[in-house]
């Protein structure tokens, strides 16, 4: 298969059609992901973070799932009220260090929506992590996220404690260790 960066709607209905589930580095959102308000900015910026400070992956905006596994597309977006160029710029004001490498592809969907598009977000293992979101915790402090068995999970430590090594980022409920885990390290 084509990297992400590459893909096509084909590409997409194939995932479907093979049934590759979510994983540590594949997340499937509906197209409501994705909306011109503070909270849905905010998630993007917690989902892309996690991302870049784990093992990197791909997210695909527009890809309905049930129990983890793609089932269909959805109908995706009108490219001039959420544009690749307006998703490029939620990731890059709404993360703290800017993650290099960060690829956005629309996937127009001919034969599914015409017209319309998804979009795949291809986020490498960030080399400068950590990155924190947008979203801020209990104490007005930015947030460390990262992918952990596939989900999303946020750590305690500030960004200001991470870089200066005061604190080890650690999720807020331990899980056991797995294969998954091994690739995405806690620490930096």
């Amino acid at each position: 298969m084509k990297p992400p960066w590459e893909w096509e709607e084909d590409n997409l209905l194939d995932l479907i059609k093979a049934g590759i589930q979510e994983s540590i580095d594949l997340d499937y959102k509906r197209s409501a992901a994705l909306g011109n308000t503070d909270g849905k900015k905010n998630e993007i910026s917690k989902d892309v973070s996690a991302f870049a400070n784990s093992a990197g992956g791909t997210i695909v905006y527009g890809m309905i799932e049930n129990k983890h596994v793609p089932t269909e597309l959805d109908s995706g977006y009108d490219p001039k009220e959420i544009s690749k160029e307006w998703l490029e710029q939620v990731i890059n004001s709404r993360i703290q260090r800017r993650i290099d490498g960060v690829r956005v592809k629309q996937i127009n969907l001919r034969t599914q929506s015409p017209g319309r598009v998804v979009y795949s977000v291809h986020i490498p293992q960030s080399l400068r992590a950590p990155h924190q979101a947008a979203d801020k915790g209990e104490n007005g402090d930015m947030l460390l996220f990262q992918r952990e068995n596939g989900d999303r999970k946020w750590g305690h430590a500030t960004f200001s404690e991470e870089i200066q090594g005061t604190r080890d980022f650690r999720p807020p409920d331990p899980a056991p260790r797995s294969a998954a885990k091994a690739r995405s390290p806690m620490t930096w």
